[in-house]
């Protein structure tokens, strides 16, 4: 990349840089698009894709339909309540 696209991304983005930030962030932009193409060039012809890096697989549980607490006994360690709902302070 050289500074005009830089100055161009960079007004895009509503930023403002001094002429050393911009010289700085053209050379780094070079230097990581650079680093970017060389990583085309490997052969990954016998590598297979991973969406995840740990392997970590899914670790959730199965669903299970269980009986469920009746709303009397959950609403009768309310602080607070009406019929049927809990009443809770106004936050704003």
């Amino acid at each position: 990349m050289d500074r005009k696209e830089i100055e161009a991304l960079a007004r895009l983005a509503k930023l403002e840089f001094s002429d050393q930030e911009l010289d700085e962030f053209t050379n780094d932009m070079s230097n990581i698009i650079g680093f970017v193409n060389r990583l085309s060039e490997l052969d990954t012809s016998g590598v297979a894709p991973a969406s995840h890096v740990s392997g970590v697989v899914n670790v959730f549980r199965e669903d299970e339909v269980k009986e469920s607490i009746c709303q009397e006994d959950v609403l009768s360690v309310a602080p607070e309540r009406d019929d049927s709902t809990f009443i809770i302070p106004r936050v704003i």
